[in-house]
């Protein structure tokens, strides 16, 4: 049985107004389930429980696969610029709702950009291999759009995990953790160019 109202509580470190002042803790919840692929009246309501729960952040994530297109084709549509948000192939609808609803509560929102990625810039399956290139891309349009309505990003989730990053080492030793040291080389950059006020993390891992 599924509870009402499942979440992860984490604790960030707020970045403090000024120097020298004392850094404030925020807390920050993570339901895509609750969340995505939902309406917008029901995302304003779980938005009301986050406020009165205390929350201060929403954390959800940008799927790769979930908004790009035609993530089942091992060959990127013809026409799409991945580099543009405004792309029409591009599907933002879920994410646009969750992150307008989240303006309006006065809630801030971390975005999580993360595989699984469309089949087009993977080499085997959603999580293996992804194109740091084309990662890059994606993470520059995710910003690009959201610049406005998010300050904190993530550059991938849990790349220390098989579901999301695979292969996590090969006949030579660990390999996960070089392949996404080259995925965040391109995708921090392009985060930081589309919005160069915002926080961008990295190793978001999982323990292991």
């Amino acid at each position: 049985m599924r509870v009402a109202l499942l979440f992860t509580i984490t604790m960030l470190l707020a970045l403090p107004p000024a120097a020298g002042a004392a850094r404030g803790l925020e807390v920050s919840i993570m339901d895509d389930e609750l969340l995505l692929g939902q309406s917008r009246e029901h995302i304003d309501r779980q938005m009301e429980v986050f406020r009165g729960l205390g929350v201060d952040r929403v954390r959800v994530s940008a799927f790769w696969d979930g908004n790009a297109p035609a993530p089942e084709s091992t060959v990127r549509p013809a026409g799409f610029d991945p580099a543009d948000h405004r792309d029409p192939q591009y599907r933002w609808e879920a994410l646009d709702r969750v992150v307008d609803s989240a303006a309006a509560h006065g809630l801030r929102v971390m975005l999580s950009i993360t595989t699984p990625a469309p089949l087009w810039a993977v080499g085997r399956n959603h999580v293996w291999q992804p194109s740091p290139s084309e990662f890059g891309l994606f993470a520059g349009a995710v910003a690009a759009r959201y610049a406005d309505r998010v300050d904190v990003y993530g550059i991938a989730n849990e790349p220390n995990q098989g579901g999301w990053l695979q292969p996590q080492s090969d006949s030579r030793g660990y390999f996960a953790p070089h392949w996404y040291r080259a995925m965040v080389s391109v995708a921090y950059p392009a985060v930081k160019a589309a919005d160069p006020d915002s926080l961008a993390l990295i190793a978001n891992l999982a323990s292991s």
